[in-house]
């Protein structure tokens, strides 16, 4: 799932480039800028680049394009996000303006202009408009059902699904007053070609549809899947765990990743936000992300677990095949030491690729291998 993130307003964590952050290498500059998107999709809060507006233009558009491209880095190739700013009338810093416009226009980012948003700057009070139009639709396959899921749109409230037999329409709303950004559509048939759209709405009004999206709903048998697992880290007291994962694929029919979740099982042993890294993944690491979970009730070896995901564009696993390796990387915000002697997923033996089904592994939410803590 892609990060959001938005410019221009105030949300924690906010982050405020100055030259320094990258001037000292490059590196560590687009570290730094990972760090503060982890850390708040850590809390489930957006992040915010504020103030990089210095006078040098030059200065400036290596701030933006920094940016970008550790966007789409770590969020892989159009990761989606907005850019506000104050329309600025003379050269005081604060004018009054009515509205937003764009100073960096790109390709990833949705530019929200004064139609989506209207503000007084002295007064702090806005005004409703309508809506923008869904974006980002996708459809995925059940049996005898589809999944549709959207990134939500700015001032929205609600949304309503609509579907159709023909691309061309006519289309019927199948579910209206959703708030949440994704619908489950059953009582489908097998082989058949659906297309949907999405609307928003909000007290102002509704939006234009969205563009639609086709789904075919079809039976999909989960081959004898399996996860193998390596200790890249293996002593007891480490400022990082490393777990390496392969998929195996021992049956007749090729998987697609995107209905695939891993969950690797493990203890904080603090209150830090807890940071995941993608070393390397033969699938491509923009291909997939990861996520970790605090439990509301500890477990037995575990208060938190990593979950990854894989995008669309990773494609199949094939009958017989593999997913190649998976090197992940979790460590603390403040590098604190773990201790992997207690956490459920590690096993210290598995110097070598080796079945650990103390790693669980899950089709559309279900569970097909492994044994939870």
């Amino acid at each position: 799932m892609h990060k959001v993130v938005l410019f221009g307003i105030s949300f924690y964590p906010r982050c405020h480039l100055y030259p320094d952050h990258w001037n000292k290498t490059p590196e560590w500059g687009t570290q730094w800028m990972i760090d503060h998107i982890e850390a708040g999709d850590a809390i489930g809060k957006p992040v915010v680049l504020e103030e990089f507006g210095y006078q040098n233009q030059a200065t400036r558009d290596q701030v933006y394009q920094t940016w970008l491209s550790t966007i789409e880095q770590y969020n892989g190739a159009g990761s989606q996000f907005w850019i506000l700013t104050g329309i600025q009338d003379d050269n005081s810093l604060y004018p009054d303006y009515d509205g937003f416009r764009v100073i960096y226009p790109s390709s990833t980012a949705t530019v929200i202009q004064s139609h989506a948003l209207n503000m007084n700057a002295k007064s702090g009070t806005s005004q409703p408009s309508v809506p923008p139009a869904p974006t980002g639709l996708l459809a995925k396959p059940g049996n005898g059902s589809a999944t549709i899921s959207w990134h939500a749109s700015p001032g929205a409230t609600s949304y309503t699904v609509q579907r159709s037999d023909n691309a061309n329409g006519p289309y019927t709303a199948v579910a209206a007053n959703l708030t949440a950004t994704t619908y489950l559509d059953t009582g489908l048939t097998n082989g058949s070609t659906y297309y949907y759209r999405v609307n928003a709405a909000n007290s102002v009004g509704a939006s234009a549809d969205s563009a639609s999206v086709s789904v075919i709903p079809k039976e999909i048998t989960v081959g004898n899947l399996s996860i193998q697992y390596k200790a890249a880290e293996t002593g007891v007291n480490n400022n990082q765990i490393r777990p390496h994962f392969k998929i195996k694929n021992q049956g007749t029919e090729a998987i697609p990743y995107e209905n695939l979740t891993l969950r690797y099982w493990y203890t904080a042993e603090s209150n830090q936000a807890q940071f995941f890294d993608c070393d390397y993944a033969q699938l491509g690491c923009t291909n997939l992300s990861g996520a970790v979970h605090q439990l509301a009730q500890p477990l037995t070896g575990a208060d938190h677990y990593l979950e990854i995901s894989f995008a669309s564009a990773a494609g199949t696993l094939a009958a017989g095949g593999n997913s190649g390796e998976i090197m992940a990387r979790l460590h603390q915000g403040d590098w604190s030491n773990y201790n992997q002697a207690n956490d459920y997923s590690f096993l210290s033996s598995a110097r070598s690729y080796t079945e650990n089904n103390h790693i669980t592994l899950y089709d559309n939410g279900v569970l097909i291998w492994g044994i939870e803590p």
